[in-house]
């Protein structure tokens, strides 16, 4: 099916060999360096073993498709030049992770981001050397490194994951044998240390430096309504908000639709979201000045837009000290006050993550979680217990000689400028009789009363953040 044809100079010495043959008519060639005839003829006759497997639209045999597998990057090129064979993915770290990012269509903007952050990471420790040159002992050492240079252990977590899953492909794709990053510890992704309870009086001091309602209202949907800030603001429609009203009860079923695109590739685009009695005059503003016709609620914003700067603003108009991580922690607000009143279920359906999310990265136990009454009529492990009453005593003796002779009283203030109170505000103060009515009496509306009756001033001031 092919001819080898051997290249010679005017001496008669042979300086190069071509394989030829013909497809649909058209001649191909494969060109040869200087290659012992013997050795040429091996080739040759796999190419027609190959040329003669796509002719017929079979699968190659075994010995051939082993030999593929391992035949030299050089030939495999010269191969796949002549359409014998399909491009072999890149052995190179550097060519491998570009084509495998730029192959991954599906995934979000963020998603790319991170990810692109991560292979930066991994391409200036190692540089741009073969797939298998790179093992565990130094992928060990690759990640020694980031925690020497003084990464948080969550972000490093993120960045060897991510790792693990590019040379998990180059694995599968037989690039390589093994996976050196399967035995490299990942670590938590969750970083506690930078999480805290937004007091109302916080959210309520960056409302009121907002300059316009649709600024309000992006830090009420935060604050109240736990949504993804921005990304889930881009979806909000005015058609779809139902004003709703159990004619039995009276009270208000308001609800309006939420489009989050971090969900939607796990097939759930779309929740719904109560319209909190907190919540309904900042919608209500934006929606009386909606523009006729319009039906997004928020044009302006991007889903990407990033908001550190919007945060930073409001921060400084009001006067305060920003926490870290502002619209995250407004959701993680939003998610432990839904769970502690309406229960897991809605906290999950609402805030729009699974309960598995929910505990990992959201639910939080807080200063009022301490709280036991000292006398209990049940009995029980209550202090207030009169099998229990002489050991409270004795213990707040002890605290009090451990702490200078202070009251008990004092000693948990001072436990509790440590802690992040929960959000105590109800109603804000602009929001008008009525609603103030359907706050107090719709059982459904958020209490803040029954999580925790004082929020101390101190909260602010003692949280680590930036200002």
């Amino acid at each position: 099916m092919s001819s080898l044809v051997s290249v010679k100079d005017k001496t008669g010495e042979v300086i190069a060999r071509r394989i030829k043959f013909y497809v649909r008519k058209e001649q191909q060639t494969i060109y040869l360096s200087k290659t012992p005839l013997k050795t040429a003829q091996t080739v040759q006759s796999r190419v027609d073993r190959i040329l003669a497997c796509n002719l017929a639209g079979m699968p190659y045999p075994s010995d051939v498709a082993a030999r593929l597998g391992t035949v030299g990057d050089e030939l495999h090129e010269k191969l796949s030049a002549v359409n014998l064979v399909k491009p072999r993915q890149s052995r190179m770290l550097k060519s491998f992770v570009e084509a495998y990012i730029a192959e991954r269509t599906d995934w979000k903007p963020s998603t790319r981001t991170a990810f692109n952050t991560s292979m930066v990471f991994l391409g200036n420790y190692f540089g741009d050397v073969p797939l298998k040159s790179i093992t565990a002992e130094s992928t060990a050492l690759f990640r020694s490194s980031m925690v020497q240079d003084g990464y948080a252990v969550a972000y490093i977590a993120g960045i060897v994951k991510q790792s693990r899953q590019v040379f998990t492909v180059a694995k599968r794709r037989k690039l390589i044998d093994e996976n050196p990053f399967s035995e490299v510890e990942t670590g938590s992704q969750v970083n506690k240390d930078r999480d805290s309870i937004v007091s109302n009086d916080e959210a309520q001091a960056l409302i009121d430096a907002c300059g316009n309602a649709k600024q309000r209202l992006i830090i009420a949907l935060g604050f109240y309504a736990g949504l993804r800030i921005p990304s889930e603001l881009g979806g909000l429609r005015a058609s779809e908000i139902i004003w709703d009203t159990n004619a039995e009860t009276g009270n208000s079923r308001d609800r309006f639709v939420v489009h989050s695109p971090k969900t939607e590739r796990k097939g759930k685009a779309t929740r719904i979201c109560p319209v909190f009695p907190e919540l309904r005059p900042y919608l209500l503003d934006v929606l009386e000045t909606l523009p006729e016709g319009q039906d997004l609620l928020f044009t302006e914003y991007a889903k990407r837009q990033s908001m550190g700067g919007f945060f930073d603003r409001l921060a400084t108009r009001a006067g305060i000290k920003l926490w870290e991580k502002p619209a995250q922690n407004m959701r993680l607000t939003a998610s432990n006050r839904c769970l502690r009143q309406f229960g897991a279920i809605c906290e999950s359906e609402w805030i729009g993550h699974s309960q598995k999310a929910a505990k990992e990265h959201y639910l939080r136990v807080q200063l009022s979680d301490y709280e036991i009454p000292t006398n209990d009529p049940q009995g029980g492990i209550s202090p207030g217990n009169s099998k229990n009453t002489g050991n409270f005593e004795k213990s707040r003796t002890y605290l009090e000689k451990r702490t200078g002779n202070q009251s008990l009283s004092e000693s948990e203030k001072q436990v509790s400028k440590q802690v992040s109170p929960v959000c105590t505000k109800s109603v804000p103060e602009h929001v008008g009789n009525s609603l103030k009515k359907i706050a107090t009496e719709n059982r459904s509306a958020l209490n803040y009363e029954t999580l925790q009756n004082d929020a101390t001033s101190d909260n602010s001031k003692n949280r680590s953040g930036r200002t």
